[in-house]
C-alpha cells in the first residue's frame, strides 16, 4: 500500500541582511558569519535576519549586522541590494524564502562575536575567499553580483 502523502502548510518569509565590505589597501575584503544552526550543523553565510516592529529593511539589515558582528561603522547605498529566493522544509511548512542583501561599506575590520550559541566565528577574506567558503551557491551569485557591481 503506497505511503499516504502529507500536504505540507505554506509560509512566505522575508529577510534583510547585508554583504558587509571593506576596502583594505590590497582590495576589498568581505565579512561572513559562521552560523550554528537549529540542527546544530554549521554553515557560512552573509549576516542577516527578519525585520522587527516598524523597521525598514535597510534599518533591519544594520541591526542584524550589528547583532551578529558587532559593526555598527557602516554606510548602506539603499540603492544598491541583491536579492535571493528559495524554498525549504521546516516543521512540516513548505517554507518559500526571500532574502534582501544590501551592501555594507565598513569603515574598519573591527567585529565581535556577541552571540556565541548561534554563532561560532566571523571571518573578513577576500570575495574569492567568500566564495569557496559559503555553504549555499546562492550566497555565491550574491558575492559574484557585488564583485560585479562594487569591485569592478
Amino acid at each position: 500500500m503506497p505511503k499516504e502523502e502529507r500536504k505540507l502548510k505554506s509560509e512566505t518569509d522575508i529577510s534583510y541582511g547585508v554583504v558587509p565590505l571593506h576596502k583594505a589597501s590590497d582590495g576589498w575584503r568581505v565579512l561572513v558569519v559562521h552560523q550554528i544552526s537549529y540542527r546544530g550543523d554549521n554553515f557560512w553565510i552573509l549576516p542577516k535576519g527578519h525585520a522587527e516592529g516598524n523597521e525598514s529593511p535597510v534599518e533591519a539589515a544594520r541591526r542584524e549586522l550589528k547583532e551578529e558582528t558587532g559593526v555598527t561603522d557602516v554606510t548602506i547605498p539603499e540603492d544598491t541590494q541583491f536579492t535571493i529566493e528559495y524554498s525549504f522544509t521546516h516543521e512540516d511548512k513548505r517554507i518559500s524564502k526571500t532574502v534582501v542583501y544590501f551592501v555594507g561599506l565598513c569603515a574598519s575590520m573591527k567585529t565581535v562575536l556577541t552571540q556565541p550559541q548561534e554563532i561560532k566565528e566571523l571571518r573578513w577574506c577576500t570575495i574569492e575567499e567568500a566564495k569557496r567558503l559559503v555553504s549555499h551557491q546562492n550566497t555565491r551569485n550574491i558575492l559574484e553580483q557585488v564583485a560585479q557591481v562594487i569591485v569592478g
